[in-house]
């Protein structure tokens, strides 16, 4: 019957063996490391480890909140400074109708005109508030002569970055107001002064949040309440300085 269990006390002490070396790590080193290599490092989430020498580990350190994942510094558009700003600019088409139903007076029909415009205003950088004058010149086929619109509104504008590059900065740009339009044709055949209202939308390319340059158009209804009298569009292209 000994003789008969012997294999088996050996098999038993041979496992037990086997176990405690499984949970013991060999000397010199760490536990945290076995079977990982030599120098190796196992982070679980803790603390950063130290290499030898007190260094902590690269892959353990985080990165400051500054810096993007490859290391770069993030860059962000600065804010742009508010103040004082003016504007300028050419108006090479111009497009106006006039209302012919119940209307009294014949239509001049007027052709394809071009002018040109200022304004001025304060701003906070992407909002502000100011005023404008538009003005265009057109010729017609019915009556001889030019026939002038002067428009003189209040100016509301706001805009949105999007596009930056350095000291460069792109921004959609829009524009609404109202005010009074003057409009003057050869002979008074057919001179009005009528409210108006405008919308524009302007492309804008900025640089050194100090000059500009912007491309665009808008349109334009006017009349008193109850009665459009006409309605147009203009094309723009010009700058502006920011003081």
């Amino acid at each position: 019957m000994v003789e008969a269990r012997r294999p088996l006390l050996v098999v038993f002490l041979f496992a037990a063996l086997f176990s405690g070396c499984a949970g013991t790590a060999p000397i010199g080193r760490a536990p945290s490391t076995w079977g990982l290599g030599p120098g190796a490092s196992l982070d679980l989430g803790g603390p950063a480890s130290e290499a030898p020498g007190g260094t902590p580990d690269a892959a353990s350190m985080e990165l400051p909140s500054d810096a993007s994942p490859q290391g770069y510094a993030r860059t962000k558009a600065p804010s742009a400074p508010g103040g004082i700003y003016a504007e300028a600019f050419a108006v090479p088409a111009a497009f106006v109708s006039f209302e012919t139903e119940g209307a009294n007076v014949p239509d001049p029909k007027l052709d394809t005109g071009s002018g040109f415009g200022v304004g001025a205003g304060v701003s906070n950088g992407d909002q502000g508030v100011g005023l404008l004058y538009i003005g265009t010149f057109h010729d017609s086929d019915r009556i001889s002569g030019t026939t002038e619109m002067h428009s003189f509104l209040a100016d509301f504008r706001a805009r949105g970055l999007i596009w930056h590059q350095g000291d460069s900065n792109g921004y959609l740009h829009f524009t609404a107001g109202g005010g009074f339009t003057d409009i003057q044709t050869p002979g008074g055949v057919r001179d009005e002064t009528e409210g108006i209202i405008q919308l524009r939308g302007l492309l804008e390319l900025e640089f050194h949040h100090r000059f500009s340059l912007h491309l665009g158009g808008g349109g334009f209804l006017f009349g008193h309440p109850g009665d459009t009298v006409g309605y147009g569009s203009w094309l723009m292209a010009g700058g502006g300085l920011r003081f």
